[in-house]
């Protein structure tokens, strides 16, 4: 008897398992998420910059008649300016293609959410102000709160679903 095996009997070995490369044309920071990278180190510091010395130029005409509002103007810049660090630390990263980046992104995501939550909703209103002036913060909650939410939900879906940072990010 014959101890070779058939030559039709064979069948041809299976061909190893590859993973199709990303395009390249997604890989690399551009498009949307440079816009993000651009956003949170360079726009975003910025106007929060901006928005603070002006904000502090506009109370601080207050601070005599309610000296809780300088205390809670002062929490308010120190929160402002760490999450602004933490965005440009994100940013950076996310540009530089660090390991971890796109996690860190969805943390600061979550992180601008908290500080919009404690510095619209809680601070403002242990200031010490007015009845009238606590009416008019709860409106600009709300309207800060929902673009918050807004932007949150975009940039966390674009994190999640996109081609480019899978590609770039190796996800």
């Amino acid at each position: 008897m014959n101890d070779l095996p058939d030559a039709a009997n064979q069948q041809p070995a299976p061909p190893p398992l590859t993973f199709a490369p990303a395009e390249p044309r997604y890989k690399g920071v551009g498009g949307w998420l440079l816009l993000f990278c651009l956003g949170l180190t360079v726009f975003n510091p910025l106007m929060t910059l901006g928005t603070l010395a002006a904000q502090y130029i506009e109370v601080s005409k207050y601070f005599d008649r309610f000296p809780g509002l300088l205390v809670i103007t002062v929490i308010d810049s120190l929160l402002c300016v760490g999450l602004m660090a933490f965005g440009v630390y994100v940013g950076t990263g996310l540009w530089s293609i660090r390991p971890g980046a796109v996690q860190m992104a969805k943390r600061y995501l979550l992180w601008s959410l908290g500080y919009l939550a404690v510095g619209g909703g809680i601070l403002p209103f242990m200031a010490g102000l007015p009845s009238a002036a606590n009416e008019a913060m709860i409106v600009q909650f709300a309207k800060s709160m929902f673009r918050g939410i807004i932007t949150f939900a975009i940039w966390y879906s674009y994190l999640n679903k996109s081609k480019r940072v899978s590609a770039t990010y190796h996800l």
